[in-house]
């Protein structure tokens, strides 16, 4: 009796380790499960999720799975497979299996993988099967749009995050401290703190001593103007609660 043909696809960086790292997973999986390994087919530096790029050995493994000239589509992850929305995924999965009798199979994947299992043995389960699969497809649904909303939240953060310290970087704001102020400065700034004075008031006290004294300065050694926020930030201590 002839063997299952086994066939790996790879999308991988322009990185020819990131191909060898993938491949020898593949390679074991379809060893161990008794198949006969077929053609390899593989996409470099593509998105698997962008609508407009095409992934031609995608395409053509896609094609021959239509003739059934293999039994099994092996991938390290489903992330390498799509990364497209899990329900266009799913559909692709059930069509695969359902309509040309081909599996596809992810070495590592957590819940697809289970998922991906789960349609595999659709055909042979009845509808007790098909019951199954339609818990956890909704199921798996639901957690890959909690994780885009969770990654969109995050990235939001992050670009509010990065615009604010481009901002205090430009304005030359970022890792200051005392050593930052001369000591004349440092003095009069901790005796305005203990005498309550805002932290507006100090900023202005320290700006117009530091225009004068620029006057005397050349250009390169001038002294920079500073905000209140700046100045709040290194000099506050617990229990200090100057007003703005």
């Amino acid at each position: 009796m002839s063997k299952e043909i086994a066939v790996p696809y790879l999308r991988v960086s322009t990185d020819k380790q990131d191909e060898q790292y993938q491949l020898q997973y593949i390679e074991k999986f379809i060893q161990e499960h008794g198949w006969e390994q077929g053609e390899t087919y593989k996409d470099s530096g593509i998105s698997a999720y962008k609508e407009k790029a095409i992934r031609h050995d995608f395409e053509r493994m896609l094609k021959d799975a239509k003739t059934q000239q293999f039994k099994h589509i092996v991938v390290y992850d489903l992330d390498r497979f799509s990364r497209k929305k899990a329900e266009e995924v799913i559909d692709l999965v059930k069509k695969l299996r359902l309509m040309y009798g081909v599996e596809v199979n992810a070495v590592f994947g957590d819940e697809w993988r289970d998922l991906v299992n789960v349609i595999n043995k659709l055909p042979d389960m009845g509808f007790v099967g098909k019951a199954i699969a339609d818990f956890i497809e909704t199921f798996i649904v639901g957690i890959k749009a909690h994780e885009s909303h969770t990654y969109s939240k995050k990235l939001s953060q992050n670009v509010k995050a990065s615009k604010k310290f481009q901002l205090a970087k430009k304005e030359n704001r970022v890792g200051r401290t005392k050593k930052d102020f001369t000591d004349k400065e440092n003095f009069f700034i901790e005796e305005m703190i203990r005498l309550k004075f805002s932290w507006r008031k100090i900023a202005d006290t320290v700006n117009k001593s530091r225009i004068e004294e620029n006057k005397e300065r050349s250009q390169p050694k001038q002294l920079p103007i500073v905000s209140y926020s700046t100045i709040r930030r290194v000099f506050q201590k617990g229990g200090v609660k100057n007003d703005v």
